[in-house]
């Protein structure tokens, strides 16, 4: 867990943030949390297991348990078999958020450039567009720094200019 993300996590919308490294028993805080009830939806971005299991026993009755992040291949979420009617649960798997990158793109930046949806905030770190950088991405996302990296290419004058000396 990233500290900076309970401040983009407040920015956004969220009233609460329990950082799990802090916290014995996820589940058991987001219970508290809620009256006992549990969470209305968990999602995990992380594709981390224990996320998902800390997730699934966060869910109130009929709750829904999102998964966005890809697990590593061979990984098996163990849920009692006996839960899912009884508790009316759902599991349900998001691939880049089950959107149509043709449609969706031009839609979302629209409302970026209109100023109604503030991405630059989800920005963890840029890192420049150079082979010398792709270990330290890789590093930054298992350090959970970055979701995805964002690479940053330099101006196309640059690059006319750097053709032009060679």
């Amino acid at each position: 867990p990233n500290p900076r993300k309970e401040a983009v996590a407040k920015r956004f919308g969220a009233t609460d943030y329990i950082n799990p490294r802090e916290v014995n028993d996820v589940p058991g805080a987001l219970r508290e949390m809620t009256g006992g009830r549990g969470v209305d939806a968990a999602i995990d971005c992380t594709g981390r297991l224990v996320a998902l299991e800390q997730g699934w026993d966060s869910l109130r009755k009929a709750g829904t348990l999102v998964s966005v992040g890809i697990p590593h291949e061979g990984d098996v979420l163990k849920i009692e078999a006996r839960m899912i009617p009884n508790s009316m649960r759902r599991l349900v798997g998001s691939y880049y958020g089950g959107g149509v990158p043709e449609r969706d793109f031009h839609q979302i930046l629209g409302l970026y450039r209109r100023g109604l949806l503030d991405l630059d905030a989800l920005v963890g770190e840029t890192m420049p567009l150079d082979s010398s950088m792709i270990e330290s991405t890789i590093i930054f996302m298992k350090m959970a720094v970055v979701c995805q990296p964002l690479a940053i290419r330099p101006p196309m004058s640059l690059v006319a200019a750097k053709a032009g000396s060679t």
